[in-house]
């Protein structure tokens, strides 16, 4: 005789049983709902990752899964190749709990936090960037998703603000957060791993700054951007760096975080790769 937790029931598939989970006071359930806010990241040290091609990322990177849940009326590919140590299947309601926002299939993965302090940064050869301060998941999901296409050495989430495994982070990066050398540390922190292992810092202002098509971006430039509300605070802007600026024709005088990112990185690739043909 099997025995399943309070909220649950069998489903029979083949000839083994599945654990169907229907209540919403689930503790697991609620201990992964939880994991929507910062708070809950922290106290558990776990992470939460919604959709197939996000999970499967994760694994990828060897994140270490510990739960799978799955709607009930969804059917995981063969292909897949997941081997979790608990993988349960939940009602709709549940899973409408547990989701965050809109989705598109119906995998829901809980994982343990990976390690992404500044002593285990290990970069890969090409440009590294810093983003200081970042408040919105989303730019920087986006901005991670930019450095994983343009071939990004790695990036440095310098004084961060927001969490770089928040559920908007992963989303808006498709996952490649996982797979993009990431680390997070302080101004100080960044200043001297930049400067220890002998890259060029030049941040990004419109201020006495050289055109951006004028700067030379290769493997040991590291590029700064400041935060969508201040910009980059005083420990960089009264620093000895060099200074890079977007030119702007029109009314506006500066664009989204994540698009200058964007902007400045594909440029690097171009030279990098005009030097290489």
């Amino acid at each position: 005789m099997v025995s399943l937790p309070a909220g649950a029931h069998e489903s029979c598939i083949g000839s083994g049983l599945l654990e169907v989970i229907s209540s919403l006071q689930n503790k697991r359930v609620r201990d992964a709902v939880r994991l929507h806010t910062s708070r809950g990241r922290k106290q558990q040290d776990r992470i939460i990752i919604f959709g197939l091609r996000e999970v499967q990322r994760a694994i990828s990177a060897k994140v270490e899964i510990t739960t799978l849940f799955l709607n009930a009326d969804y059917r995981l590919p063969a292909s897949s190749g997941f081997d979790t140590s608990e993988q349960i299947t939940v009602t709709e309601p549940v899973f409408e709990k547990l989701a965050y926002g809109n989705r598109v299939d119906g995998v829901i993965a809980v994982a343990k936090r990976p390690e992404r302090s500044l002593d285990q940064f290990q970069a890969n050869d090409g440009m590294i960037l810093v983003v200081e301060s970042i408040e919105k998941p989303g730019n920087l999901g986006a901005i991670i998703r930019s450095a994983d296409a343009t071939g990004v050495g790695g990036i440095i989430v310098s004084d961060p603000v927001c969490d770089v495994f928040h559920p908007n982070v992963i989303r808006n990066s498709t996952g490649t957060v996982f797979s993009m050398p990431v680390a997070v540390a302080d101004n100080l922190q960044t200043i001297s791993w930049l400067q220890k292992h002998d890259h060029e810092i030049a941040i990004a202002t419109p201020e006495q700054a050289d055109d951006l098509y004028n700067v030379n971006f290769d493997s040991k430039t590291a590029i700064v951007l400041g935060s969508e509300a201040h910009g980059l605070s005083a420990t960089w802007m009264q620093g000895d760096f060099k200074r890079v600026r977007l030119p702007m024709n029109g009314v506006a005088d500066s664009l989204n975080v994540s698009v200058t990112a964007a902007v400045i990185m594909y440029e690097a690739m171009r030279q990098n790769r005009d030097s290489t043909e």
